[in-house]
Parts: C-alpha cells; sequence; structure tokens
C-alpha cells in the first residue's frame, strides 16, 4: 500500500482552492454548500499534512515552502473572493496580504543575516482565525440563503475582523522576534 505524500496534500490544497472560489462567486445555496465542503477538505489537509511529514518522516526541503505557500495562495485568494461579493472590505485584504508579504521578507532578510524565522505561534493563531472567519462566513451566507434570520453580515463581519486583527498582531510578533534575533541584548 503506498502512502499518502504530505506533498501531495498541499498540491490538493491548491487545487482546491480555484473551485472554492468558483462556487463561492455562484453566490446560490448548492454553490456555498459546496464550497463549504471543499473549503472543508483544504482545511482538512492543512490539518494532516505536517502531521503526516512528521510521523512518517517525510519532511523535506519541498515540503516546507509547499506546505506555507499552498495555506498562503488559498487563504488570499479565498478573501479575494468574499472582497469581489462584498462580504469584506478592501482594508482587511490589504492588511491580509501585507502580512504575508512582510513576513516573507522578514525571513529572506533574517536569513542573509544567517537567522532562521521558524514559525510562530502567532502565525498558528493567524491560520486559525482565518480558518474560521472563512468558514463562518460562507456557513453564514449558505444559512442566510436558506432562510435562517440572523445578523449573518455582522457576525461575518465580526469572524472578519478578529482574523483581521490576529493577523495583524502576528506581523508585530514576528517583527519582534526579528528584531531580537538580529540586535541581541549583550
Amino acid at each position: 500500500m503506498r502512502r499518502i505524500s504530505p506533498n501531495a496534500l498541499s498540491l490538493l490544497r491548491l487545487l482546491l482552492t480555484p473551485i472554492i472560489l468558483v462556487l463561492q462567486q455562484q453566490g446560490t445555496r448548492q454553490g456555498l454548500t459546496a464550497a463549504l465542503i471543499v473549503l472543508l477538505i483544504a482545511e482538512f489537509t492543512d490539518l494532516v499534512d505536517g502531521w503526516l511529514a512528521r510521523r512518517t518522516g517525510q519532511i523535506s526541503d519541498l515540503g516546507k515552502l509547499l506546505d506555507p505557500l499552498a495555506d498562503s495562495i488559498m487563504r488570499l485568494l479565498i478573501f479575494l473572493g468574499f472582497l469581489a461579493s462584498g462580504w469584506m472590505p478592501l482594508w482587511m485584504v490589504a492588511i491580509i496580504f501585507a502580512r504575508d508579504i512582510i513576513i516573507s521578507y522578514l525571513r529572506t532578510y533574517a536569513s542573509t543575516r544567517g537567522i532562521v524565522l521558524a514559525a510562530r505561534w502567532s502565525g498558528k493563531t493567524k491560520a486559525w482565525f482565518q480558518a474560521i472567519a472563512q468558514i463562518g462566513t460562507i456557513l453564514g451566507w449558505k444559512l442566510a440563503l436558506d432562510g435562517v434570520k440572523l445578523p449573518f453580515a455582522q457576525i461575518s463581519w465580526s469572524l472578519l475582523f478578529l482574523a483581521t486583527l490576529v493577523t495583524a498582531l502576528s506581523v508585530l510578533d514576528y517583527l519582534y522576534v526579528t528584531v531580537n534575533k538580529l540586535n541581541p541584548r549583550a
């Protein structure tokens, strides 16, 4: 029996992303239901790929790049879909995009100084908040189309605001760590 590759799961997440976008952009009950299911599958691959890599000893340099790349592309494109649907304001999307760019450049700069910026708790927390906001937003708009009477626009906005806030705070955490590693106190 052949083992599932963690890298294959990351690639699957990348391949599922445009499917989620197309389904979400339909804006129908069926489309949003399918988008939610595919998003849950994609999030499951994110949970499993790292665990599987560690458990089976399949940690690779490719996987170290592919997993966070798949995460960023998936989440950023879904947020763009939310922006296109009018579910999310531009300023939130801009902060989320800026965070990924800043962290990438911080890691690159630190590596030129011989410092490795490993994944941080704030990055993992950010990922959870973003995932919950995306799942909750699609679910909320789907339930609204089903006729459920709740203030889904406000609930969605609150989830997206919290995800944006945690995203911004993670930048501050990475900046703090980077500055301290580049300028250790004597």
